[in-house]
């Protein structure tokens, strides 16, 4: 369900879609709120999720609708909503970006404190090395894959040194990435 331009979405029947994947991207004036949308179309069935604005209810709902959710992409409005999705324990692949006006260095914290079940992680914004060093130190999930996003490549010989510590300490990553960082305004 891509929203943009609708104004208007009615939630009408009461039986549920057995859907496997759903994206729903730019959906923020419907008439219906983001919950609802998920409530109704997503449920145990549901696999992969991309949502282009995740507040900290949505997140909540899609843990208590879609448990088995193994491949979640997210642009983020807040890190209050980590905990929540770190609490899927099906999630193996997260692609997270940001909602403009976020503090991505305390999400980058807060994905170090609570992710455990990832496999394959994309940072899709810019990583500072600060966030990323407490990242590295606390994370406890055994990443395979892991892409970051820099705008500086300069730095790019820091980073690898945390990268290299952390598969010291892990042992379990196959592949790392390092994304430019686009300015898209």
């Amino acid at each position: 369900l891509y929203c943009k331009g609708f104004n208007r979405c009615k939630i009408q029947s009461g039986s549920k879609l057995h859907l496997k994947e759903f994206k729903l991207w730019y959906c923020t004036s419907t008439g219906a709120s983001i919950e609802e949308i998920i409530s109704y179309l997503c449920n145990e069935s549901l696999l992969k999720l991309a949502l282009s604005y995740i507040t900290p209810k949505a997140a909540e709902t899609v843990k208590e609708s879609c448990p088995n959710i193994s491949s979640l992409c997210i642009q983020i409005c807040s890190d209050s909503v980590i905990p929540f999705i770190c609490e899927l324990r099906s999630l193996k692949v997260l692609n997270i970006g940001p909602d403009y006006g976020i503090d991505m260095s305390s999400l980058v914290k807060s994905l170090g404190n609570h992710l455990t079940s990832v496999e394959y992680l994309f940072f899709d914004f810019n990583v500072d090395l600060l966030s990323f060093i407490y990242f590295t130190n606390y994370c406890k999930a055994n990443l395979k894959k892991w892409i970051i996003t820099l705008d500086n490549n300069s730095l790019c010989k820091e980073y690898l040194i945390y990268v290299y510590n952390f598969q010291k300490v892990h042992n379990s990553l196959k592949e790392f990435g390092i994304n430019k960082y686009r300015y898209n305004w």
